[in-house]
């Protein structure tokens, strides 16, 4: 299967944020990529798109790109300086997630721990 140009991905309107990233965040340089080529993603022009589409994108690329998440958070910060507090309101919500996952594991562990004893 072809791969399309970045530039053609982002005129595809609601699915584009999400090409891009599907292209380019599991590639060992995203944020330098992501850097150098903000106006593709800045440039997408509707306000709902980005309501329903940029906190799933910014989960697949926290997910899939080999970067520190806050060096990922502080680059969409930049885009989209309008949606800065939605976008660390948003990082907060999976840091919780995580936090609740970690100790969710700690406790199933320390059951099993209690009951091979």
């Amino acid at each position: 299967m072809p791969t399309r140009p970045d530039d053609e991905l982002a005129r595809h309107e609601f699915s584009s944020i999400m090409e891009l990233l599907l292209k380019r965040a599991s590639e060992g340089n995203f944020t330098a990529w992501l850097r150098a080529n903000y106006h593709l993603i800045a440039g997408i022009p509707s306000e709902r798109v980005l309501q329903l589409a940029l906190p799933l994108s910014i989960e697949y690329a926290l997910q899939a790109a080999n970067a520190e998440p806050e060096e990922i958070l502080e680059i969409f910060s930049k885009i989209y300086p309008q949606l800065k507090t939605r976008i660390m309101t948003a990082a907060r919500k999976l840091e919780q997630i995580g936090e609740q996952r970690g100790e969710q594991r700690g406790e199933q562990r320390g059951e099993q721990r209690g009951d091979s004893s």
